[in-house]
């Protein structure tokens, strides 16, 4: 079983944007919130050049490759 979350703690986070390249992103982020099954989040470190991640966070899935 995987301790309990809290406030504060770290995740290393692995996903893939839906954007046409697929883009797979490696990222660490620090739990702001809890509440029952969902977590509230922000990036740490993010780089300048992550313009996939930028792009994708400015205009949504739904505006890409438009």
């Amino acid at each position: 079983m995987l301790p309990p979350l809290r406030v504060g703690d770290q995740l290393e986070l692995q996903f893939r944007l839906d954007n046409p390249q697929q883009s797979l992103l490696c990222k660490r982020a620090e739990i702001k919130h809890l509440h029952d099954k969902t977590i509230g989040a922000v990036f740490c470190h993010l780089n300048a050049y992550e313009k996939d991640l930028e792009v994708y966070l400015k205009d949504g899935p739904g505006e890409l490759g438009r």
